[in-house]
């Protein structure tokens, strides 16, 4: 018996070296000289990165933050966000990113929920701080990065205003540091609200090194790799780079947002070989102008989430491989491809090893194969799923009703064990009986020349139920026929699909990580240039 324990604690301690500032310590060890970070403005080797780590985790502790305490990040992407969330890392505290994009209300209510302290922020958001009323008044301290001396620190409640060099001048290492644990909380993420305010949901180190270890086939990465990021740090999608170079002792190139015109140009500028195509993105690149130069570029490997249809076009003509996955902020990419073997165009692929997922319909009973249903989620492992939603039990109780994680998204599953995305729970729409997907609504429309992006949704219909409402973006230079693509979809959707309203607008609203936001779309309503049919 006392070996059983000696083994599993032994296996618990290599388990925690996977927790991300350890990695760094270990790459600093082995391989210090080598870039881990690199922005527009210059690289930080391993060795320097772990040594910049320490110093902001003996910076927080000098302003009284300690284990599990919250501390609130407002900032860019940028290798300070980096450094602030390995300082937090390696004294148990959480780091709490803000959207850069909140203001008022809703920043208000996120610093209030959190019940952080502490607050890093780059001087660019000041103004946007200023607008959070009572929140300011939670806060002790606010540690301002990026100030070039000039920035006004008025109105912002009674905190005290640090400068970030004053607040990294900190003591000396401690004889013992603190060695965090797969267990301890890495970061608390709010998600959108979309019946009540946002949740903060909590995401252990075990969960965020799972989801890297599999999001991307890690076998096929190596020292030599470079991950593009264009995505914040408030979002999974934005870690994943940081997280996943660290364990294979690669490096991260962060760029501070998605520009379809400058991609290939820092692909090849920063030599990067690995990146992730989130929603509308891959289909961005993909209806640019073809050009001779097309292959020839640095990128050798693609997480593409969702697979555009011409996907097996798109591997050809940029010359490189893709897989995909299906993730959420409350999970560790539980469905993966088989590597870079895609199924076909539209399959999120099977559920990874340690996953349990099932299909199920509203009373949580299984659904037969070929029958869509909610996907549920239960792990082999310890700390792969979230641990719960910040203050709010109810809510995490509701989430894990019969103890499987219910994520709100609609599946189908083929007899091979394939899983393929419907849609939101919440976006299937009610119209005359029938449950229609927004996701098979938009594959018909953005197949019309001169639609570069849709989303479809339901609006309310005079005779109960809802009706299906579809906005649309143009491609440059082009424009569209509402009567035609109306004529069009008639001859290609059954019926009860083809929507009653159509609606051409000149920019498609979006969160930082490209996603639509279908509940502005929905609040808009049918407007007066709207199409009825």
């Amino acid at each position: 018996m006392d070996g059983d324990i000696r083994d599993a604690g032994l296996r618990e301690e290599a388990a925690n070296k996977s927790v991300l500032p350890m990695v760094i310590e270990t790459r600093a060890a082995m391989q210090g000289d080598a870039v881990y970070l690199q922005d527009a403005e210059g690289s930080y080797t391993y060795a320097e990165s772990h040594a910049i780590g320490r110093r902001w985790a003996r910076a927080f502790e000098a302003q009284g933050i300690g284990q599990q305490d919250r501390v609130l990040v407002m900032m860019p992407v940028s290798v300070e966000a980096v450094f602030a969330w390995l300082g937090l890392g390696w004294i148990g505290a959480v780091e709490t990113p803000i959207n850069y994009e909140y203001k008022g209300a809703m920043l208000d209510y996120i610093i209030k929920d959190s019940g952080a302290r502490l607050l890093v922020v780059h001087a660019k958001y000041l103004d946007l701080i200023r607008t959070a009323s009572d929140g300011l008044d939670a806060l002790e301290t606010i540690v301002m990065v990026g100030d070039d001396g000039t920035t006004d620190t008025s109105g912002l409640g009674g905190a005290k205003v640090i400068a970030l060099d004053d607040f990294l001048q900190a003591g000396p290492e401690p004889e013992a540091p603190a060695r965090p644990r797969l267990s301890d909380l890495a970061t608390i993420m709010y998600t959108s609200g979309t019946t009540g305010p946002s949740k903060g949901v909590m995401v252990s180190w075990g969960q965020v090194s799972e989801c890297c270890t599999w999001t991307i086939p890690l076998d096929s990465l190596d020292e030599t790799d470079s991950y593009y990021n264009p995505y914040p740090l408030f979002h999974i999608a934005g870690k994943l780079s940081i997280y996943t170079m660290a364990l294979v002792g690669g490096r991260a190139v962060l760029r501070d947002r998605f520009s379809t015109t400058e991609f290939w140009k820092d692909v090849n500028d920063f030599g990067c070989t690995v990146a992730i195509l989130l929603g509308a993105v891959a289909n961005f690149l993909y209806r640019q102008p073809e050009t001779p130069e097309d292959a020839q570029n640095a990128m050798k490997k693609v997480l593409m989430v969702p697979l555009i249809a011409d996907v097996e076009k798109f591997k050809k003509r940029f010359d490189l491989e893709v897989c995909t996955c299906w993730n959420m902020t409350e999970t560790s990419s539980p469905i993966v491809s088989p590597g870079f073997d895609l199924v076909d165009s539209a399959s999120c692929g099977r559920p990874r090893p340690g996953m349990i997922c099932r299909l199920v319909d509203d009373e949580d009973y299984e659904v037969p194969v070929g029958e869509p249903g909610e996907l549920v989620i239960r792990s082999e492992q310890p700390w792969t799923l979230m641990s719960g939603y910040l203050g709010k039990p109810e809510k995490t109780v509701e989430a894990w009703r019969n103890q499987w994680l219910h994520t709100g998204d609609i599946f189908t599953r083929d007899a091979e064990g394939n899983f393929y995305y419907v849609d939101r729970k919440k976006d299937m729409i009610r119209r005359r009986g029938e449950n229609v997907s927004s996701v098979e609504v938009e594959a018909e429309v953005v197949t019309f020349e001169g639609v570069l992006e849709c989303a479809a949704y339901g609006v309310p219909s005079e005779f109960g139920e809802e009706e299906i409402m579809v906005a649309l973006v143009c491609k440059p230079g082009h424009g569209v026929d509402t009567n035609a693509l109306n004529a069009y979809l008639k001859d290609r959707l059954p019926r009860f699909m083809v929507p009653k309203y159509l609606r051409i607008i000149p920019e498609m609203p979006k969160t930082p990580t490209n996603k639509i936001r279908k509940t502005q779309l929905r609040d808009d309503g049918v407007t007066s240039d709207t199409s009825v049919f």
